[in-house]
């Protein structure tokens, strides 16, 4: 009965720990897309947009194609052509029309010979069936160029000879984003510009620059607008998000460099749900490693080490008992991972991807954790909805983000099928997945005999003593992941002993005797980890712990024959042993420790009771052995 009041009260509370944090997760509900040329299917580089119904439209850049596809996945409408050169970022307004940021060609000069276009980034507009209405460029220029600039030879649409004019950026990437009347927003990161065009495609105003300051922007990397024509901008290099009216005017800004709830870590994607929530994913992720072989080789060894010597002083036991839970728990790598932008994106993805390599061919279990964070239309923070990624994993190994969809849905890719997975934002909840556990069970047996003769001329030996020792062994490690800085880890070790002995001196049967004794001992270790400022610069956390020792051992020595002799004795011992603890940052430099250890015994292994009978086999003396001891300490460590 206690124990299930235990379990219960650790479930509720996991839950109301959960939800205190405002933490979510993700409940698979489907897929669409594989891997072909259209119907359905795209390649590996896509980009992804939704109409108010939740359609779902797909710029695949390797087929040069863009297809409207329904909920299920269905195809509903493609294009494809000569009009399409390097479709990206694709968006929809309030009446269906389509625009795909692209790359094309105006003319600079058709009346001279040959005739001189320039290339630049553009915006391809189609209707809702998927004719091209117009075609928008960015950063058109009125006149000649005051410059020389490269030029390469070109056929125009009406087949004549002409010229290329490629400046610098010519083939920059640009972000797209529509309101519900059709006035066009374009992102142009590389410039930290945005352009507003109106339903015809006049440039109405551009506003924002490069900076940390009010209205401005470093690397930006996405860009949406809301339902009342508020333009929101992911802030990538200053780790926040910004606020501009219709009008281009600056309206705000939240969050700031950090892997806390409300703060982002390079923001690279938002998208603003019908019930006006914006929900931002950034670059934070959190590694998992569940103890490596080479780990799992050193816990084994010491327990080898603590089940043979029953007479381990106690308080060295419990620092081995405690590496063990913190092999388990805190292994390298759990930690958050902070993005270097110095290093390029690239780079640092390619590094990255070989770190997980490394990781996943030597770990037992490995996974990332990343999140989503919602805030309301003002910025104030909601709630963060993690999801993890198995990256041993044959199927979902490269799952990686792709897209949220007006109702909250998120969508992610899979790299290696082309497959998008769907999954919906749920509340706090227990789910197994969560739950990274390790089962190890093991057993050995050994056995030694010796016979002696001495020194007489009979063949009959005058020693024969047997000797067996046999040992079972079971370690459970589990850690369930309440939020990326909250876990909760367990650990049960479980060790049973057994030894007997037959020794047998056959020119005196009464020295002769058998010992038979086993043992039985149970370590378990909770710890609450809580993550106070994840900032690898402000580190701070906070950890609760308690171990518990139970040890119980029974055994004896009996007189092999009896008729000589009835000597013998028993011997019944036991432990019960605790440890509680707490280990906080209180400042960055100011750690305080706190714990009360209650140890029984306090000397020995055991609290033992002996009896011991005589020849006759009468009881003649019994010892007893019990002591016990409490010890408090604290220690504050500074740091400078």
């Amino acid at each position: 009965m206690k124990r299930k009041i235990l379990v219960v009260s650790l479930l509720l509370s996991l839950i109301s720990a959960g939800m205190s944090f405002g933490v979510g997760y993700i409940r698979f509900t489907g897929e669409i897309g594989r891997k072909a040329a259209g119907e359905g299917g795209f390649g590996p580089e896509i980009s992804i947009a939704f109409d108010l119904e939740g359609n779902i439209y797909v710029s695949d850049l390797k087929n040069r194609t863009i297809q409207k596809l329904n909920r299920r996945g269905e195809p509903v409408l493609t294009i494809s052509g000569d009009s399409l050169n390097k479709p990206g970022d694709i968006c929809v307004d309030g009446s269906g029309n389509i625009f795909v940021a692209d790359l094309g060609a105006y003319p600079l000069d058709e009346s001279s010979s040959p005739p001189v276009y320039l290339f630049s980034p553009c915006v391809l507009k189609f209707s809702p069936e998927g004719k091209l209405v117009d075609r928008i460029f960015v950063d058109k220029l009125k006149g000649r160029p005051n410059q020389v600039l490269p030029a390469r030879a070109i056929v125009d649409e009406k087949g004549r000879y002409a010229l290329g004019v490629q400046p610098k950026g010519y083939d920059r990437k640009v972000l797209v984003a529509a309101d519900r009347k059709g006035d066009l927003f374009v992102l142009d990161p590389e410039n930290s510009r945005i352009y507003k065009f109106s339903p015809s495609g006049e440039k109405l105003l551009e506003f924002g620059r490069y900076g940390g300051g009010d209205g401005e922007m470093d690397d930006p990397a996405d860009i949406a607008v809301s339902s009342d024509g508020e333009v929101v901008v992911a802030d990538k290099g200053n780790h926040r998000v910004i606020r501009f009216s219709g009008d281009g005017k600056f309206l705000g800004a939240f969050g700031h460099k950090g892997l806390g709830k409300g703060e982002m870590v390079n923001p690279s994607y938002l998208a603003i749900s019908s019930g006006g929530e914006i929900l931002v994913k950034d670059s934070a992720r959190w590694k998992r490693l569940i103890m490596s072989r080479k780990d799992l080789l050193s816990v084994l060894i010491q327990s080898i080490i603590f089940q043979g010597d029953s007479n381990y002083d106690y308080v060295s036991r419990t620092e081995t008992l405690r590496s063990l839970l913190n092999e388990g728990n805190m292994m390298p790598d759990q930690e958050p991972m902070l993005v270097d932008q110095a290093e390029g994106e690239e780079k640092e993805k390619e590094k990255e991807r070989k770190e997980e390599e490394r990781l996943a061919q030597r770990s037992i279990a490995y996974n990332l954790i990343e999140r989503v964070q919602r805030f309301t239309s003002e910025g104030k923070v909601k709630d963060e909805v993690i999801y993890r990624i198995d990256k041993r994993s044959e199927k979902l190994h490269d799952l990686e983000f792709a897209a949220i969809d007006p109702f909250g849905n998120i969508y992610l890719l899979d790299r290696s099928d082309h497959v998008l997975r769907r999954y919906e934002i749920e509340g706090f909840t227990l789910k197994a997945e969560n739950l990274d556990g390790l089962l190890t069970l093991g057993g050995s047996n050994s056995q030694q005999k010796y016979i002696e003769d001495y020194e007489d001329l009979n063949q009959k030996p005058d020693l024969d003593d047997t000797y067996n020792i046999f040992g079972a062994d079971q370690d459970l490690f589990m850690r369930y992941d309440i939020s990326p800085r909250l876990n909760l880890s367990l650990r049960d070790i479980l060790r049973y002993s057994e030894q007997d002995t037959r020794y047998i001196t056959p020119s005196r049967l009464e020295d002769s005797y058998t010992t038979d004794t086993h043992g039985l001992d149970n370590f378990f270790g909770t710890n609450l980890q809580w993550v106070l400022n994840s900032n690898p610069y402000r580190y701070k956390e906070l950890n609760l712990y308690l171990q518990h020792i139970m040890g119980s051992s029974k055994g004896g020595m009996d007189a092999e024959f009896k008729d000589v002799n009835r000597q013998k004795s028993e011997v019944e011992g036991e432990a019960n042993s605790y440890l509680l603890g707490i280990d906080w940052d209180i400042l960055r430099n100011l750690n305080l420790n706190l714990e009360y250890i209650r140890l029984n015994p306090g000397q020995t292994s055991r609290n033992y009771t002996r009896r011991y009978y005589d020849v006759s086999g009468d009881l003649f003396e019994v010892l007893r052995s019990q002591n016990a001891s409490s010890i408090y300490s604290g220690r504050i460590r500074l740091k400078f």
